[in-house]
């Protein structure tokens, strides 16, 4: 119920993002990713970052400060993986179609890294990682909510 209700969130505010953008004629689709990814990191999540157009179907970006960063823990940022669903729900609605963007988190910085890095790429693939990820996540989330209430007994 609650990541449902995360990903509405991310939905709702995705489509306040798209919300009559035009003039595409003459960006690419990373150009366009590239900025959508910004307007969340610097707008939506207050971050400051560095963004990469790497190829014709890859970007990348470096969270270089994050307002969760000195509260969260590195498997706390799993929850955003809702929120960030929702938002690349709403960039398909806006496309009238799934494009195959994928994204990975490559690092975090409550996981002691130097930066949050991102990769988003287009792929024909699936999103099984993605997807897979996040069932690990959950089920790792569900081993520790039991663990803790054991502990508690």
């Amino acid at each position: 119920m609650v990541s449902e209700a995360l990903r509405r969130v991310g939905l709702d505010v995705g489509r306040q993002i798209l919300k009559g953008v035009s003039g595409l004629e003459g960006m690419s689709d990373m150009e366009f990713l590239s900025f959508y990814a910004t307007v969340i990191n610097r707008i939506v999540y207050a971050s400051l970052e560095a963004p990469r157009i790497e190829s014709d179907d890859q970007i990348s970006f470096d969270i270089l400060w994050c307002p969760h960063q000195d509260h969260y823990r590195a498997f706390d940022c799993r929850v955003q993986r809702y929120f960030v669903q929702g938002l690349i729900d709403a960039l398909k609605e806006f496309f009238g179609m799934d494009k195959g963007f994928q994204v990975r988190f490559d690092s975090t910085i409550p996981a002691g890294a130097k930066t949050c890095h991102f990769t988003m790429w287009r792929s024909s693939e699936a999103r099984e990682e993605w997807d897979q990820m996040t069932k690990l996540l959950e089920e790792k989330a569900l081993e520790i909510a039991k663990q803790t209430k054991k502990d508690k007994e």
